[in-house]
């Protein structure tokens, strides 16, 4: 217990040293609150205990104490604060004011009203002032210009809604008023903006490395719509001539690439039209995967294209089937069979005799896969 108590003298004694040479915050409003209550409203009061730390909103609202007098103050731009004065600096001000001393015994509990508001307001306005003033200098004390008091709010919820700032530096000040019979506390938040980020400078190479990037990004690509490529030898290019029709299997419309310099492949699509226009969908970016395409030779039964040029896709052929009203038929009766061999033989000759009606014989018949029909036993 000892060490820690000889552990915070020396730690009281830093601060107060390090605040004699430089205006800290602290400093500052424990002077600002002294002056303007003795100078300015003859009010003796003695700051025993200044405590600062930084609070967000839900914290604030949950420590400031609604028996004492809850002052709204504001800076231009509608940036807002809060400064709570207890009954006791509260009820020394108005004794002070209207009786010209302070009586000995300490304040009874009783709810803050608008007189009390109107007498605190040069003590609240004195002490804003007198704080700027004293962290002028200061490079970093921006948060602190130009508040003054706004209004009084009576509930502990209307002064959380007016509040609309995330971050708060808190000030929590313990007071001896008088001869030091009265205690007193005073509570002053102010918000503290959020810092805004700031790029680093760049150096003078970056600047070079951005410049050179852009400059790259704005040159010309070119890039070629590969249709077909096809393989011909010197004679036939030899005969080539204008008007010559070059055929085109139809999966090349939807394998068409966009090459790069030295014929790298940047990307593949399909061709077709748009509003009269040829147009071309990209379907893959890079290079196709060769194990993925078609053989050389083979078309794609489905090419979702549209052009106006299709008399130029060579399409593949099929084998016209013939109607069955095409194929002649003979008007010849076929004799009906009957028992035994003659009727077999019979049958075969009819056979042989309409088969050389029609110009053929058993022979082609059997060559070409057709063959008579069997004879019928009984």
């Amino acid at each position: 217990m000892r060490s820690d108590t000889v552990l915070r003298r020396k730690t009281a004694a830093s601060k107060e040293w390090h605040e004699a040479r430089v205006m800290s915050p602290r400093r500052a409003l424990r002077l600002a609150l002294c002056r303007t209550a003795e100078v300015g409203l003859s009010l003796p009061l003695a700051v025993s205990g200044v405590e600062r730390f930084r609070t967000d909103h839900g914290s604030l609202m949950a420590m400031l104490d609604e028996s004492g007098l809850m002052v709204c103050v504001e800076a231009p731009g509608q940036v807002r604060g809060v400064m709570v004065l207890d009954l006791q600096i509260l009820t020394a001000l108005i004794e002070t004011q209207t009786i010209g001393y302070i009586i000995s015994r300490s304040a009874q509990m009783r709810p803050t009203t608008r007189t009390d508001a109107a007498i605190s307001m040069p003590l609240v306005d004195g002490t804003l002032r007198e704080f700027e003033a004293e962290l002028a200098r200061q490079e970093d004390a921006s948060w602190t210009k130009g508040f003054r008091f706004a209004s009084w709010v009576e509930e502990k919820r209307a002064l959380g809604v007016a509040l609309t700032a995330t971050t708060f530096e808190t000030f929590h000040l313990t007071l001896d008023i008088g001869d030091g019979d009265r205690k007193g506390e005073v509570l002053l938040a102010l918000p503290r903006p959020d810092p805004v980020f700031q790029p680093a400078p760049e150096s003078k190479v970056d600047a070079q490395d951005a410049g050179l990037g852009r400059g790259l990004m704005e040159a010309k690509a070119k890039l070629d719509a590969v249709l077909l490529r096809r393989a011909m030898s010197l004679e036939e290019v030899g005969q080539l001539r204008v008007g010559d029709v070059l055929m085109i299997p139809p999966r090349a419309l939807a394998e068409v690439q966009l090459e790069g310099v030295g014929r790298q492949v940047v990307a593949s699509g399909s061709l077709g039209q748009i509003n009269g226009n040829r147009a071309l969908r990209l379907t893959a970016l890079g290079a196709p995967n060769s194990a993925e395409q078609a053989p050389e030779g083979e078309a794609s039964e489905q090419v979702s294209v549209d052009l106006a040029d299709a008399g130029l896709i060579e399409q593949k052929k099929k084998p016209r089937m013939a109607r069955p009203a095409d194929v002649p038929m003979a008007a010849t009766e076929i004799p009906l069979l009957g028992d035994g061999a003659e009727e077999g033989a019979s049958l075969t000759q009819d056979t042989e005799a309409l088969l050389s009606e029609l110009g053929l014989d058993l022979l082609e018949e059997h060559e070409q896969g057709l063959y008579p029909a069997p004879a019928l036993q009984s």
